[in-house]
């Protein structure tokens, strides 16, 4: 709730880019539906060699067999090297599964993260690394992702990530790919 918080306040400032985009996920050897949809909220801003971004997904994702639903805040902090970018900061998310046998899975946790990247006034593409998270899975995420803007109000992008998490005595292994297509003002 905080990373909203945070999000939000990023928002109220008059320059800062905000989007919200369309969301379709496809994952595999995650435990997850084959396929997710639903909503992003985006959030940039830059002040001289100085930014922040941040992003909100909520996503209608379960776990296999089940109905339910994701979710995931992202707030990274940036320093600017003319277009070109370091950045640090976090993500905390999880997801409310239901099953047909009432049983409810709920698992939500915080991970830091670093990234690198490049950013314009046409597009964006960058790399991100979150460490093993708080859960019991310890899941780690490595990101590669690219945002183009096709006219100044409308964007597409793809993001690219693998995951590694522990079931039991095992390190596994599955790839996730997130498009989005959406405004921005």
């Amino acid at each position: 709730m905080r990373y909203l918080v945070l999000l939000l306040f990023v928002c109220n400032t008059a320059a800062a880019d905000i989007g919200i985009d369309a969301v379709t996920v496809t994952s595999s050897s995650l435990g997850y539906d084959t396929r997710g949809n639903g909503l992003q909220l985006d959030v940039d801003h830059r002040w001289s060699n100085w930014g922040v971004d941040g992003q909100a997904t909520f996503l209608k994702h379960s776990k296999v067999t089940g109905d339910g639903e994701r979710y995931q805040y992202i707030l990274m902090g940036r320093k600017f090297f003319n277009n070109y970018f370091i950045e640090a900061g976090s993500e905390y998310g999880g997801y409310e599964t239901r099953f047909p046998n009432t049983s409810i899975w709920k698992k939500f946790g915080f991970s830091p993260g670093v990234g690198v990247g490049r950013q314009t006034s046409n597009n964006e593409f960058g790399f991100r690394y979150f460490a093993p998270d708080s859960t019991p899975n310890k899941t780690s995420v490595l990101q590669a992702y690219g945002e183009v803007f096709l006219m100044p109000s409308f964007a597409i992008g793809a993001t690219v990530e693998r995951w590694q998490f522990d079931i039991k005595a095992e390190r596994l292994r599955g790839t996730q790919m997130t498009f989005e297509a959406g405004w921005r003002w």
